[in-house]
C-alpha cells in the first residue's frame, strides 16, 4: 500500500509540477558525495548523492534524489542566483521520511549546457529515526543538464 501511496504521490506532483511550469530550462543529472551522520546509531559514514531534476524556471525545480539509502522526491526553490532550498519527502527501508536541505553553487555555468557545482547540506529523518534526530549530511555535489 505504501508504495502504491508513493507512486501516486510522485504521478500527481510531476503533473502539478508541468502545469504550473512558465519556461522549461533545462532537465539537470546530479551527483555527489556527502558525509553523513546518524544521530540515532552514533555513526558516520560516506554516501553517494544522485538523482535527475527538471528546472521549470529560474526560481523552481523537482525531481528525484537517491541518498542515505532512501529514494525521495524533492521540490527546490532558489531564491538568489546560486543558492538553493529543497524539501525532501520519500522512504527509507521501507519507512515514510522527510527532510529538508540547503545548498550553494560556487561554481555555475547557464549557457547551451548547465553546469554547477557547490556544496550541500541536508537533514533527513524517517519515522524510526526523527526522535532520535535523524541523518545529517554535509558533502559537493554537481549537477550537469541541457
Amino acid at each position: 500500500m505504501k508504495k502504491i501511496s508513493i507512486i501516486l504521490l510522485l504521478i500527481t506532483s510531476i503533473a502539478v509540477g508541468t502545469i504550473f511550469a512558465e519556461t522549461p530550462d533545462y532537465f539537470a543529472f546530479n551527483v555527489g558525495t556527502m558525509n553523513s551522520y546518524n544521530f540515532s546509531s552514533n555513526s558516520s559514514s560516506a554516501d553517494m548523492e544522485y538523482g535527475l531534476q527538471y528546472h521549470m524556471n529560474k526560481t523552481y525545480s523537482a525531481g528525484f534524489s537517491f541518498m542515505n539509502n532512501g529514494t525521495f522526491l524533492n521540490i527546490t526553490i532558489n531564491p538568489k542566483e546560486k543558492t538553493s532550498l529543497t524539501l525532501y519527502s520519500g522512504e527509507i527501508s521501507s519507512a515514510f521520511a522527510m527532510g529538508i536541505g540547503a545548498g550553494y553553487d560556487f561554481l555555475q555555468k547557464k549557457d547551451a549546457v548547465f553546469a554547477s557545482m557547490g556544496i550541500y547540506t541536508n537533514w533527513i529523518a524517517s519515522e524510526t529515526t526523527i526522535e532520535d534526530g535523524g541523518i545529517f549530511s554535509l558533502g559537493l555535489k554537481a549537477n550537469f543538464g541541457m
